[in-house]
């Protein structure tokens, strides 16, 4: 019954977007509200999250993207260092900021390359534990829209006690 359950929610999710549907990912037993601007959702292949595409500007340089993504550290001392892989790839970052929201600390990098941007939001429970990753990538120009529905998702975030 509960798997019956989980699948629904995973199908109605991955049936389309539509402003303020709920994600719940029963793997990494979290649920958020999408932002009201949601264009497009795609779940990943691999359960890890989705990526969701805000307004009608995908693909291109208008493209606003927010990716989900939950996966467990190659370490069992890790904490999530996501912002690293994108350093490496040439992205410039500012000082990383901490922030708690709805009882979630996040770890939030902003970062920048030519004429875009991207903030990494970084998170787990403990260390050693699976680690949360939001990505989002922006044009300049749209950073404070963009972050207020970020934060507003941020803040919908929930942890479902009910987990596959």
């Amino acid at each position: 019954m509960r798997i019956l359950v989980v699948t629904g929610l995973l199908l109605v999710t991955a049936g389309g977007a539509h402003a303020n549907d709920e994600y719940v990912n029963p793997r990494f037993c979290y649920r958020v509200v999408q932002p009201a601007s949601v264009s497009r959702v795609v779940p990943h292949a691999d359960r890890s999250g989705i990526t969701m595409e805000l307004g009608d500007g995908c693909p291109g340089p208008a493209c606003v993207s927010i990716d989900i993504t939950a996966g467990y550290p190659n370490r069992a001392d890790d904490w999530p260092h996501a912002h690293g892989y994108y350093r490496a790839l040439g992205w410039k970052s500012a000082k990383p900021v901490r922030r708690t929201l709805a009882e979630t600390t996040w770890t939030l990098y902003r970062m920048a390359r030519n004429d875009a941007l991207m903030d990494v939001h970084e998170s787990t429970r403990r260390r050693g534990a699976a680690a949360f990753v939001v990505v989002v990538r922006f044009p300049r120009g749209v950073e404070a829209r963009v972050r207020r529905d970020v934060t507003d998702l941020l803040t919908s975030w929930r942890w479902v006690s009910a987990c596959v």
